[in-house]
């Protein structure tokens, strides 16, 4: 008999010493007065200074796991304002640069627009000139080559134009996606709860 009750003493104190461990789970723990009566009884068998001990336990154990499940929707709420800044201000960054990222899309739409042609007779200008060589006419290859020459350098500005167009449209797309990085409130979510998890620990181990 005796026994059988410190088996029953030892499973209601692994009971409240083991399941507090997944907090993910708080709150679907419920503290009923089926869980009280079976914890009376078995603390009025045991008696003594044990019967004293298991009830402050649990009531040490409630008190505790509520701390865990405030800490919890306090942090929550926290997060949830955060979160709600955040989105708030990417909008208002995503507004601000809306018109300097169109304007630099525009910009480069145009240079390409405006070489193309110049890109195209250059290119064909290329073609006319392996074909002359193939034709070994060398008065046409000569008077092509002289012409490509004359653009050769339009043709690298041109390039060059459009490169950096493409560039500053990059950095500003860039810069914009740098401005409208979220924070991380769940870090601070996590580190604030990890800390209220350990010293629930450590005063049930103490």
């Amino acid at each position: 008999m005796f026994r059988r009750l410190w088996f029953s003493i030892l499973a209601m104190v692994l009971l409240l010493t083991l399941t507090p461990i997944p907090f993910a789970n708080a709150a679907a723990i419920e503290f009923t007065d089926s869980v009280q009566a079976q914890l009376n009884a078995t603390a009025d068998r045991a008696g003594g200074t044990v019967r004293l001990k298991l009830k402050k336990q649990y009531d040490d154990f409630k008190s505790e796991r509520k701390q865990v499940m405030d800490w919890d929707d306090r942090i929550s709420s926290l997060r949830y304002a955060n979160e709600a800044k955040a989105s708030e201000t990417r909008k208002r960054i995503s507004e601000i640069d809306k018109d300097k990222i169109r304007r630099l899309e525009d910009q480069l739409q145009t240079a390409k627009s405006k070489y193309q042609p110049l890109f195209d007779t250059y290119s064909a200008l290329n073609k006319q000139i392996a074909a002359a060589k193939k034709l070994k006419d060398k008065s046409l290859s000569k008077m092509l080559q002289s012409q490509a020459g004359g653009m050769k350098l339009l043709v690298a500005l041109g390039r060059e134009d459009i490169r950096n167009k493409q560039a500053a449209l990059t950095a500003a797309k860039k810069e914009r996606t740098s401005k409208a990085a979220p924070s991380c409130p769940k870090s601070i979510r996590t580190k604030a709860r990890s800390k209220a998890i350990k010293a629930l620990l450590l005063r049930q181990i103490n």
